[in-house]
């Protein structure tokens, strides 16, 4: 029989882990910003859409069966929710700060020139 501890540790670390996607989604919006992640991972094909999914669903179990108890999974849902989101963040900016500054360089560049 599946413990308690189990089920009540997967249904949190899919909703913050959902949770994080759409905050994701509409802080790029909100600050005008394409998702990149998020293009890259739909231009994947369906076959390596299914081996990430897999690969995420499995840590996820894995990391659920392995805690004992349930606040400190509790914990280190959140944590990790909150991790992943800021990681994220800082990435999604520095390539928004590269491409920016490519772009500065790309029309200084034809200003000189010309």
């Amino acid at each position: 029989m599946i413990d308690s501890t189990f089920l009540v540790l997967v249904g949190l670390t899919v909703l913050a882990f959902e949770f994080d996607t759409a905050l994701y989604v509409i802080w790029c919006r909100l600050v005008g910003i394409e998702p990149t992640l998020i293009v890259g991972y739909a231009n994947l094909s369906r076959s390596w859409r299914v081996v990430v999914v897999t690969s995420i669903g499995a840590s996820f179990g894995v990391f659920s069966s392995v805690v004992t108890d349930l606040y400190v999974g509790a914990a280190g849902v959140v944590f990790g929710a909150a991790t992943l989101f800021a990681g994220v963040m800082l990435y999604e900016l520095a390539l928004h700060i590269a491409s920016e500054a490519g772009i500065a360089l790309s029309v200084t560049g034809s200003r000189s020139e010309s």
